[in-house]
């Protein structure tokens, strides 16, 4: 249910005392990533619906668990490309090449893909296939209202998407 702030009110679900450990140590691991802010305020407001006991145990635990992740702290996922890809809405980027050339984009997004660089990875209608866009490259990009066909993608079957980006299309199926 919508909550008095407009962000989303849940009756009380209660999870078991073994599960705080994992919820916990799964929104550190964001840290590292483009997700770290809302990483932060995720794990906040968990921990303040927690038993005290029960906090003080899974922060206890978290504390003895790393994770290696890139030293590099990576960029911040704009706002846009993540409500772009949760409504399935048509993005305009204006994207740069790994040379800084610009090019217009319209794009219909998929998915996030992390590594060392992070990419947004989305059926690039110009080049009539999937495309892998750093966001580090993305100088600007705008929400429109047409809604984004439906396309399966597997990002699990792209491990392999920063050595050898051949092939993406062949993970996309429309549907």
């Amino acid at each position: 249910m919508r909550g008095p702030t407009g962000g989303w009110r849940r009756n009380k679900v209660r999870t078991a005392p073994r599960n705080s450990p994992a919820k916990v140590v799964g929104l550190h691991a964001l840290g590292g990533t483009p997700f770290a802010a809302d990483a932060r305020d995720a794990l906040r407001k968990v921990l303040a619906v927690m038993p005290e006991p029960e906090r003080a145990a899974a922060n206890e635990f978290a504390a003895r668990v790393q994770l290696l992740v890139s030293p590099s702290p990576s960029p911040e996922v704009p706002r846009v490309l993540r409500d772009a890809l949760s409504a399935r809405r048509v993005l305009r980027l204006v994207y740069a090449d790994a040379r800084g050339a610009t090019t217009d984009r319209l794009v219909e997004p998929l998915g996030f893909l992390g590594g060392e660089q992070w990419y947004l990875i989305a059926w690039c209608r110009l080049r009539d296939a999937v495309r892998g866009f750093r966001l580090d490259r993305i100088q600007q990009a705008h929400r429109l209202d047409e809604t984004a066909p439906p396309r399966l993608i597997d990002l699990a079957e792209l491990d392999t998407f920063g050595r050898e980006k051949a092939g993406l299309s062949e993970v996309v199926r429309s549907g």
